[in-house]
């Protein structure tokens, strides 16, 4: 799976149960799960005796969780769920028709890819420890470039604020160019300029 090593390869089913019980799901939340969330299994294990790749710290090994779905666009807090459901590492292969997508959480962000053929899915094996390998996978599916002198971690949070930045300028944008009054106008341009602000210092 995904061109990794056979030996990572295995077949261990997840009831859809285990979710809803960790998590004390309502019958609204069983019945939106139900709604995407076909069924789900553990496909695959990355760790020492599977990679030959060292543990690190607390990461000893990431499980690639199979989520085969219903209805394509399946919601991020369903996968949030999910990707909390054990303590260790995961990353979910979602599938839907000939499709994949693969999606990571990780410092409270959640990563997707963009969909392709099933055939072309492909995660690569970079690092020297299941640390870094786990950051490699954070930045292969998010396809995040780190800025230099920035960590994975600090990389996440600049992307999220420029992107509220940038949806927010956006918004005042709209708004102001409907307004009428030039007061309101003006108005509306200073605090762009200022949101304008902080986005540049995020690109220094």
């Amino acid at each position: 799976m995904l061109g990794l090593p056979v030996a990572t390869e295995l077949r261990k089913p997840i009831f859809k149960k285990m979710v809803f019980d960790k998590f004390k799901f309502s019958a609204a939340e069983k019945q939106e799960f139900d709604k995407y969330i076909k069924q789900l299994h553990i496909a695959g294990e990355i760790s020492p005796k599977t990679v030959n790749i060292a543990g690190a710290g607390e990461i000893r090994v990431i499980f690639l969780l199979q989520v085969t779905l219903k209805e394509k666009e399946c919601p991020d807090k369903l996968l949030i769920h999910i990707a909390k459901l054990i303590e260790q590492k995961m990353v979910l292969v979602l599938f839907f028709a000939n499709e994949i997508q693969l999606a990571i959480y990780h410092h409270g962000h959640l990563q997707r890819s963009a969909w392709q053929v099933a055939e072309a899915g492909c995660l690569k094996l970079q690092g020297l420890d299941m640390a870094a390998v786990w950051e490699n996978f954070v930045l292969q599916i998010g396809g995040i470039e780190l800025e230099q002198g920035n960590s994975l971690d600090r990389q996440l949070d600049v992307n999220e604020t420029r992107e509220k930045l940038a949806g927010e300028i956006a918004r005042l944008s709209k708004k102001m160019w409907s307004a009428r009054q030039p007061k309101a106008k003006l108005d509306l341009r200073q605090k762009i300029n200022e949101l304008q602000r902080k986005m540049d210092t995020l690109n220094l």
